[in-house]
């Protein structure tokens, strides 16, 4: 986690500052304003600076989100601005909305010191910032933007690398001249239906669903209609910002807004009530400027007249509904929570669950009818190795084999399948019911002189023919072919590793399959770089569906991925490195070495999961996570891996037997607390507001009867508010 200043802390900045928080890094305000600064360390924590280069001091992130172009250079510039105290190698991130010139002014003046810099003004509102949803414009270089990234990702919803220094805020530029032309049309709708004598309201329901819908139509219209405009931001504002020379070509559309609006005997937004469209020229130019002033600038102070209290702002339109549901959750005291609509925002997430009582909003985006089908949360698979399970898919597979004969039996079928390979490689064997480990001579029976390597089930143990022990330089015996611990790894020195493209495949099939079954996160036990980079391939191009919460394989991966700290959620919730996997073998423990490695890894803030080989090493697990205790304190969520069965309905309808027929904790185990044994319980788990919209829709009330549920289908799985899989569609 990092050490951020953040100064300004506005209608903007202060959830801005509040996700960050919440987000677990550390921070230290600064507002020109002290008793703002102050009301928002009481209701987050974090320290005051006194200044803005008090609160920079010491701060790998500084970031501002103030008034304007004085106000930036006043807490950036002199002996008191935060340049004064930054250390190379920092990051300085602008949100305010300011012109191109002092963005490339300040852009420089990092440079000069070493810093980086990242100018990215954003758009989406209080409410965009209240519920994490802001699109945020950059402009900087290549390393500066990518540092700022994982930062802004805690209240962003999307993220555009647009330019070099300025052009952020140029494009800033570009987005307030679109919504200015808007709001001029608009306004003018809005008078001559006025004019015409007709019903606002049933002409915003009219018009509002077709080509003239739009953001500033759904949230300004009725406020328009009533003349209310105190909000915004000052003309002389949007006139300085919008009409500033940016080397695109001198003045832009607000500047004569803002002079319609002066012709009036106005200055600020909210002064009075905007004038009628008539006639008169000087008229239409001042409902042209009232329109500009309503406009919002993300990421600015607002003068004190515009400073008021809303009105409480209907869902965007961008919100979605699924209504008519028999909707199930299991609430945090562990009761079964019941509901039949879902309310959903425009990011994915959450936004309220309606009982049937509640009315529904009037303005949606898109509604969908449920046909009372019953919807639950996504299921959470807390023990998995993603990349081996898409393996598998691509590879033998011998899962499931109840004897030696059965896996001998699945080899032979699958070789005649695919015939002329130079490995035979794959996993899934479990020798708990065969008498004893197999030997190679058993693997020899089968695949001949054809090098072969099987993993176990549980990844621990490899089961080699004779072929491949002797490419290892290994003499052939018949007592035994597998093998584990340093056996292993000097086997798989020269057993073929899955190349960049293989990984690629197996990532896409395993997702598909974890999704098919209904599971929308999983924790992969054992991330080795490699996977991590696959994963990192998809998030890049988009194909990251599956959420995946990365425990690396051993405390030298886990450095080699996430450096001195774990990682954050990456691609809108989509991927994580925030624990470690750490084997106990059956043998030949080392509990100081055992100890050192879990010490590593909790001073640095990394989840520990123990994963141990047998009762002796399980003993020795319990014993470790006790000592460890004393030292490191707070909530840990300290793990122990068992071989849990796979994530289903029919373990569902396991537990909720056990539990006599009591859904509520059968369902919470397989979503909720699952959820927090990955410290995941904020964004998945339980549908609860703000949330992940991570769902299923299956065919049966599974709360109706324990003896059912085993026989339950999927019919669709949703992923962050969109559909990710139909049964319709994959037939």
């Amino acid at each position: 986690m990092a050490n951020i200043a953040f100064i300004g802390l506005g209608v903007m900045g202060a959830p801005m500052a509040g996700h960050l928080f919440r987000a677990g890094h550390s921070l230290t305000v600064f507002n020109r304003s002290p008793a703002k600064a102050r009301a928002w360390v009481d209701a987050h924590g974090g320290r005051i600076g006194a200044s803005p280069a008090e609160a920079a001091d010491g701060a790998d992130v500084v970031i501002t989100c103030v008034g304007n172009d004085e106000d930036l250079a006043g807490v950036m510039l002199g002996n008191d601005g935060a340049f004064a105290t930054m250390a190379p190698g920092s990051l300085f991130i602008d949100h305010t909305t300011v012109s191109a010139g002092i963005a490339r002014r300040l852009a420089a003046e990092a440079h000069e010191r070493r810093i980086d810099s990242v100018d990215a003004p954003v758009s989406g509102g209080q409410a965009g910032a209240e519920n994490g949803a802001l699109s945020i414009m950059c402009g900087g270089s290549e390393t500066a933007v990518t540092a700022a990234r994982p930062i802004m990702q805690s209240y962003a919803a999307r993220i555009v690398h647009v330019g070099t220094a300025g052009a952020g805020q140029t494009t800033k530029m570009v987005n307030q001249i679109c919504i200015a032309g808007v709001l001029q049309g608009l306004s003018e709708a809005l008078r001559f239906a006025q004019a015409a004598g007709l019903d606002l309201d049933r002409v915003f329901e009219a018009i509002s669903g077709g080509a003239a819908q739009s953001w500033q139509m759904t949230s300004r219209w009725a406020t328009m209609a009533r003349d209310e405009f105190d909000f915004g931001f000052a003309v002389d504002w949007s006139e300085r910002r919008d009409a500033a020379d940016d080397g695109a070509g001198g003045p832009v559309l607000c500047r004569g807004a803002g002079n319609g609006w002066r012709a009036t005997g106005h200055q600020r937004a909210g002064a009075e009530d905007p004038a009628p469209v008539t006639d008169d020229s000087c008229a239409r130019r001042a409902v042209l400027a009232s329109a500009c002033a309503a406009l919002l600038c993300c990421a600015i102070a607002t003068p004190a007249a515009a400073r008021r209290k809303q009105p409480e702002p209907l869902p965007p339109a961008t919100s979605g509904l699924i209504d008519n549901v028999n909707g199930l959750a299991v609430g945090k005291d562990g009761s079964l929570e019941r509901f039949t609509g879902l309310l959903i925002d425009g990011t994915g997430r959450v936004e309220r669950r309606l009982t049937r009582e509640e009315d529904r909003p009037a303005r949606l985006a898109w509604r969908l009818d449920g046909k009372g089908q019953t919807l639950i949360p996504s299921f959470v698979d807390a023990h998995a190795r993603v990349i081996d399970s898409g393996i598998s898919l691509i590879t033998l597979d011998i899962s499931g084999a109840r004897s030696l004969a059965e896996a001998q039996a699945k080899i032979t079928a699958w070789l005649r399948d695919n015939p002329g390979r130079r490995w035979i490689l794959g996993r899934g064997w479990d020798a708990s019911g065969w008498g004893g480990l197999p030997s190679a001579r058993d693997l020899d029976a089968v695949t001949g002189d054809t090098p072969a390597w099987l993993i176990s089930a549980d990844g621990r143990t490899g089961w080699a023919n004779s072929a491949t022990l002797r490419l290892a330089g290994i003499k052939p015996g018949a007592a035994s072919g597998a093998f584990s611990g340093a056996e292993r790894e000097r086997l798989e020195q020269s057993v073929p590793s899955p190349s960049p493209k293989d990984r690629d495949v197996a990532l896409d099939k395993a997702q598909r399959m974890f999704i098919s079954r209904g599971i929308s996160t999983v924790a992969d036990m054992g991330t080795t770089i490699d996977d991590w980079q696959a994963f990192r391939r998809a998030g890049d191009r988009g194909a990251l569906r599956l959420r995946i919460s990365g425990y690396a394989d051993g405390v030298a991966q886990m450095v080699t991925i996430a450096g001195p700290a774990p990682s954050l959620w990456l691609y809108d919730g989509k991927l994580r490195l925030g624990g470690v996997r750490i084997d106990i073998p059956a043998s030949a423990m080392d509990s100081t070495r055992l100890r050192n490695q879990a010490s590593r890894a909790a001073m640095d803030g990394f989840q520990i999961a123990f994963a141990p080989d047998g009762p002796a090493a399980q003993h020795e697990a319990e014993a470790a996570i006790a000592e460890l205790r004393e030292t490191y304190t707070g909530d840990r969520r300290w793990r122990i891996e068992t071989d849990d069965d796979d994530v289903s309905f029919a373990l569902l309808a396991r537990l909720a037997a056990a539990n006599r027929g009591d859904i509520a904790p059968a369902l919470a185990a397989l979503t909720s607390r699952n959820a927090h044994a990955l410290f995941a319980d904020e964004q998945i788990g339980a549908l609860a507001p703000g949330q992940w919209a991570d769902f299923l829709i299956v065919d049966r009330d599974i709360s109706a009867a324990a003896s059912d549920i085993a026989a339950t289908k999927l019919l669709e799985h949703w992923i962050a508010g969109r559909r990710a899989w139909s049964a319709a569609d994959a037939k």
